[in-house]
This record gives structure tokens, sequence and C-alpha cells, in this order.
């Protein structure tokens, strides 16, 4: 475990030295020495005392099957074959789209937890180039779907913000 000491020079300003013990036990004591400690970077997702955490739930998020459901349930101009085919492809494969959280932990899908690996993860089962286009295209589908409202409302956000300000 490293240990920080604070070390006073001779024209009054601080400097620090971080010390840790390389290899454990029977190793020998390591150092390095920084100039101020307000220039910390912590590591995406770290959370200074609690270590690696992940993001809260959105309350508002939903399963990824059902949101997919509800996304081609609700297409317009596609007939009926068209329509089952999707729900069919969204049975079988979408509904085996799985996040995995940064500590390992395999979790369902949600159309607010995944991310680019794990869509890289679920287009890796075997398959032939058509089949793997299509389920790709579907799922951009989804997501975009997903998506779209909240980009509008920043977008009119955005817009009505830029109409106020004053010139």
């Amino acid at each position: 475990m490293a240990t920080i000491r604070n070390r006073i020079r001779r024209d009054g300003t601080a400097s620090f030295q971080v010390r840790w013990l390389q290899g454990g036990r029977g190793g020998s004591w390591e150092s390095e020495r920084f100039g101020e400690l307000t220039a910390q970077q912590w590591p995406y997702g770290w959370v200074p005392g609690q270590g690696f955490v992940e993001p809260e739930q959105d309350p508002d998020d939903v399963p990824l099957v059902e949101w997919s459901r509800h996304y081609v349930e609700r297409l317009t101009g596609i007939d009926k074959r068209t329509r089952d085919d999707y729900l069919c492809e969204v049975d079988r494969h979408v509904s085996l789209f799985v996040h995995t959280t940064r500590a390992g932990l395999v979790m369902p899908a949600t159309i607010g937890n995944i991310t680019a690996d794990d869509a890289q993860d679920w287009i890796r089962r075997p398959a032939a180039p058509k089949s793997i286009a299509n389920r790709h295209g579907l799922l951009w589908c989804v997501v975009q779907a997903a998506i779209e409202p909240l980009l509008i409302g920043a977008t009119r956000f955005y817009e009505d913000a830029m109409r106020s300000r004053v010139r």
C-alpha cells in the first residue's frame, strides 16, 4: 500500500513523496516526488473513496428487448410479414444481447446501459455477413429511436437559448 509524505522545502513550499513497497514483503522501497497534490487525474469511473463505481441506473430505463419490440410494433409502412420477421429477429437475436460492466458482471441489457463493446460481443456471434448487417441495422434503428427524442429536446433547448440571448 502506498503512503504520501508531505515534505517542506527550504523555501517553504511543499512537495509530496509517494512511497510504496515494490514486490510486497521482502521487496525494496520505491518512491516518486510530486510538486503539488492538486494535479490529480482519476481514471474514468473512479470515485475517490469508493473505487470504480458503475453510474447510477436511470429510473426510466427500459430493457432492450422490450424497447425493441415496442419499436418494431410501432413501425409504419411495412407489411405484416416484415413486422413478424423483425419481431422474430428481436426474439432470436436481440434477446441474447447482454451488458458487461467494467467489473466483469454480466447483466441484462437496457437501452441506457449498452455500450459499443457489448454490441461488438453480440455481433461476433457466427452468422452470414448479410445477417450480421441486418441485425446491426435493426439494433442501430432501435437505439436511434430511443435517443432521438433526447437529441431533439436538447436542440430545441439550445435554439431557444440562442434566440433569447441578449445581443
